[in-house]
C-alpha cells in the first residue's frame, strides 16, 4: 500500500466515522433484511466508500455479516457516543501512519469473512476500539484478531467456559483430564484444538518421573520407567484479552449456557 494512498483511505475513514455518529437510524435497531429498499441503498452508497466492494454483495449471509459489523462498530462509534473533536486531531494523526490505516482494513476485512457471526460482531467491536482510543498494532492484537476470523460460535462459548474454570487454579492451568471431568470431552476437543492452534490457550506437555523398577535401584536413572507426557492446559495474556472482551459484549454476543 503505497504513501498516495493513504489521503483517500484517511477520508474515507473520517467519512465512516461521520456516517456512524450522525446516521438517523439506530444501528441496533436496524436489521437489513427487513429494511426499506431505499434505505439499504443509502447505507450501501455511504458505506461502499471505505468498505469497498460491499454494494456488489448479495447473498443474505453476506448481508447479516455486515449487519453484525456495523453493530459491532457502533457501539464504540454512534450518533449516542460520538467522538469529541481532540479525539478526531489524535484520530487524523493516528491515520497518517500506514501501518494503523492498514491494520484497520485488514480487520474489516477479517470482519467480514469471519467463520461466526458473533466474530464478525466482537471484531466491529475491535474496529470501533482502534478508531475511537487509536490503537497501535502489536503482536497480541493481531493474534487475537486472526483467532476470530477462525473460530467458530461453540469455540467461543467453549473458550469462556474453559477459562472460567482454569482461572480459578493457582498457576492459571489445568490437567487436560481433570478439565474434562468439569466440561465432557466430546464437547470441547475439537475447540481445545482450534483454540490452541490460535494461541488463545496454550497446551504444555509434562513428563513425569515414576521412578524405577523394584531391584533396579542400580540402573542409570535414565532407565526409569517414565509416565506418559501429562497434557496441561493453560491461559495467558491474550486468554485474559479476549475473555475481557467476550465479558464486555457476551449480554448480546454469546449463547451462554
Amino acid at each position: 500500500m503505497g504513501n498516495n494512498f493513504l489521503p483517500s483511505l484517511r477520508e474515507n475513514l473520517n467519512h465512516f466515522i461521520d456516517w456512524l455518529e450522525n446516521i438517523n437510524t439506530n444501528i441496533n435497531n436496524f436489521k437489513i433484511l427487513n429494511a426499506p429498499l431505499e434505505d439499504w441503498n443509502d447505507m450501501l452508497e455511504k458505506s461502499s466508500k471505505i468498505l469497498g466492494g460491499l454494494h456488489k454483495i448479495y447473498s443474505f449471509a453476506q448481508l447479516y455479516a455486515f449487519e453484525k459489523f456495523l453493530k459491532g462498530i457502533s457501539s464504540q462509534i454512534s450518533i449516542d457516543n460520538p467522538l469529541t473533536p481532540k479525539d478526531k486531531e489524535k484520530l487524523d494523526d493516528y491515520l497518517c501512519k500506514e501501518n494503523n490505516i492498514s491494520f484497520i482494513y485488514n480487520t474489516i476485512r477479517k470482519s467480514l469473512t469471519a467463520n461466526s457471526l458473533k466474530c464478525t460482531e466482537l471484531l466491529g467491536v475491535i474496529v470501533g476500539k482502534l478508531l475511537r482510543e487509536q490503537i497501535e498494532m502489536t503482536q497480541e492484537n493481531i493474534i487475537i484478531i486472526n483467532a476470530l476470523h477462525s473460530l467458530t460460535d461453540y469455540d467461543l462459548n467453549n473458550f469462556y467456559k474453559i477459562y472460567k474454570i482454569i482461572f480459578q487454579t493457582e498457576k492459571n492451568r489445568i490437567r487436560l483430564d481433570k478439565l474434562y471431568m468439569e466440561i465432557k470431552k466430546e464437547e470441547i476437543e475439537i475447540s481445545i484444538i482450534s483454540l490452541v492452534n490460535s494461541q488463545v490457550l496454550f497446551q504444555d506437555f509434562v513428563t513425569i518421573q515414576q521412578g524405577m523398577r523394584w531391584g533396579d535401584e542400580n540402573i542409570d536413572p535414565l532407565n526409569t520407567i517414565m509416565k506418559d507426557s501429562e497434557k496441561f492446559i493453560s491461559i495467558n495474556n491474550i486468554s485474559h484479552l479476549l475473555f475481557e472482551l467476550l465479558e464486555e459484549t457476551k449480554g448480546e454476543i454469546l449463547f451462554l449456557g
